[in-house]
């Protein structure tokens, strides 16, 4: 187990993921206290602070949930939202590192300003994979739901073929689907190959969409656009899991009688627990390596 002795720990907003951080944190040994957070579920011998200003300037490192801050630097939290600004941050001791899931420009640069090193957690390669565990998982429930017809069997397509997007042709090839995958690179579509799947390129999915019964998005930028929407087949599904707004034109396809689901964030919805475990995990352990770099 990850050695955190020693370290407090301050940990602010978030969900039930947020809740499993905390308790793994004080699991490795580490001094924590909360603000803002969620109380069913945390560990009795964590300490609930009622003043955030406090506990920016007691804490060694501050702990933010994955779904990071909004364009203005708020976060969510379970009761007033925590804003995180000039006056806020400048309570933290210089050199107090933030693991945040991601922060918004104008928070990096306050940081940056007040000599406070941010680490996004959303972008360490191990985190992200574990995380297309249950965001593959939940994108094939909602298609269940959807759809009156079975996985097995099915015509379907996942665009893009990052992280998220192998774990979820893995999982839609091992339920039996007949899988296409949509890349851009070359390489990314000779390895779908090799793994067993069909694959094309982005030029020629207009030629190609409308034998899909089902098409699973992770591109966060428009790629269903109303012209390859009207090629699709009626009766024919979309679940878009990439970050909102999503990659596909919504408005476009319920004029075309297309059902089209946007789930983004699916880990915290349909698998908190398990989401918030691979989340201790990895933090505790990116904390660690910090401290003992000296920061």
């Amino acid at each position: 187990m990850t050695d955190l002795k020693g370290i407090k720990a301050a940990v602010i907003g978030g969900d039930v993921r947020q809740v499993e951080l905390a308790n793994g944190l004080l699991e490795c040994g580490a001094d924590v206290q909360c603000y803002a957070t969620l109380t069913e579920g945390l560990d009795p011998y964590i300490t609930l602070s009622d003043d955030a200003k406090d506990l920016f300037t007691w804490a060694d490192t501050l702990v933010f949930p994955v779904t990071g801050t909004d364009p203005d630097g708020v976060v969510r939290c379970t009761s007033t939202p925590v804003k995180l600004d000039e006056e806020l941050l400048s309570s933290a001791k210089k050199g107090t590192p933030i693991f945040i899931g991601s922060a918004a420009p104008k928070v990096k640069n306050i940081c940056q300003k007040l000599e406070l090193p941010v680490y996004e957690t959303m972008k360490n390669d191990e985190l992200a994979i574990l995380n297309s565990i249950p965001s593959a998982e939940g994108a094939i429930v909602l298609a269940i739901s959807m759809t009156p017809f079975t996985i097995h069997d099915s015509s379907s397509a996942v665009l893009g073929f990052g992280r998220t997007a192998i774990t979820l042709a893995r999982m839609l090839g091992g339920m039996g689907a007949k899988v296409t995958v949509v890349a851009r690179k070359p390489s990314d579509r000779a390895r779908a190959f090799e793994m067993g799947f069909e694959s094309t390129s982005f030029k020629e999915l207009g030629d190609v969409i409308g034998g899909f019964d089902l098409v699973f998005n992770t591109v966060p930028h428009m790629v269903l656009d109303r012209q390859q929407l009207s090629k699709m087949k009626k009766g024919s599904y979309i679940v878009d899991i990439a970050s909102a707004p999503g990659g596909v034109d919504f408005e476009a396809a319920k004029e075309l009688g297309i059902e089209a689901k946007l789930a983004p964030g699916l880990p915290g919805k349909v698998a908190p627990l398990t989401a918030g475990k691979m989340l201790s995990k990895v933090v505790s352990q990116l904390i660690a390596e910090v401290f003992s770099q000296g920061q």
